[in-house]
């Protein structure tokens, strides 16, 4: 397994964006992830990454006007152009500040639409992959829970895979949250052993309250164990809301670096 990641989208966000890259590997994070840092400048994000030794993940693609409910445009039918620009505009940031991957936000589509939207998100993922392949940029899809994203276009991961294997790009997989699954009232362990080949990246956090991955509906140490055990090389990140200061609720970092230890496998 590759590390952990801290998101700072969800982190430390009290302070200015370099300086939770600061924060993060200050904590003892291996690598950073964001949600939408288009406001800070990229070459500048890639020399805080660098002078902290940090690795930089991946971005969101823009959302659109969230005071809108929007939350991407990748399934929104008649949003092409807003869909193509958000692509462009997150593969050039990628490209600036070294980012290796970007999350696809789907969009809310409502309930009637979302079988209907199912040709656009394929069409529109289909076309991401081809322009991001030739900046070795992945793109990830990520499933949101019904309750708290009840009009999101992706609900959960067995509809992700079946996406995957009609967009048929290899550079295309699942961000798997195991809060997100959780809230959907599956078995995290499970639904990851089932889907395993199709995942690229995982994050963490507790259910039902999305706090510190050390308490709730998920075990994470026997999630941790479990992927590893599975063959997932890839990263953990922890996207979560703290009870309080980060710092203080770092224990989890901690217990599941000690379960990947060799000595701490069973």
């Amino acid at each position: 397994m590759r590390g952990f990641a801290a998101n700072l989208g969800m982190l430390w966000t009290g302070l200015p964006l370099l300086d939770r890259v600061a924060a993060a590997a200050a904590a003892g994070f291996d690598a950073v992830e964001f949600h939408w840092p288009y406001d800070v400048d990229p070459d500048a994000l890639c020399a805080a990454a660098a002078d902290h030794g940090v690795a930089l993940l991946g971005v969101n693609s823009p959302p659109g006007r969230l005071d809108r409910g929007e939350l991407g445009f990748a399934a929104v039918e008649g949003a092409g152009e807003a869909f193509r620009a958000g692509i462009d505009q997150a593969l050039d940031y990628c490209r600036a500040a070294g980012a290796r991957a970007i999350h696809v936000m789907a969009g809310n589509v409502g309930a009637a639409r979302r079988a209907a939207a199912r040709p656009t998100f394929v069409a529109n993922l289909r076309w991401a992959a081809d322009r991001a392949a030739d900046a070795g940029v992945a793109l990830l899809i990520e499933p949101l829970n019904g309750t708290d994203h009840p009009d999101y276009f992706l609900r959960d991961v067995d509809q992700a895979a079946g996406l995957l294997a009609e967009i048929d790009r290899p550079s295309v997989s699942i961000q798997f949250d195991s809060y997100h699954v959780a809230r959907q009232g599956q078995d995290a362990t499970a639904v990851f052993a089932r889907f395993r080949d199709a995942i690229g990246h995982v994050q963490i956090a507790a259910c039902p309250d999305r706090a510190e991955p050390d308490h709730g509906a998920v075990d994470h140490r026997a999630f941790v164990r479990a992927i590893a055990g599975l063959g997932y090389a890839g990263w953990i990140a922890g996207e979560y809301r703290p009870c309080a200061a980060v710092e203080a609720g770092l224990g989890w970092l901690a217990e599941l670096r000690g379960v990947l230890r060799p000595d701490a496998q069973g």
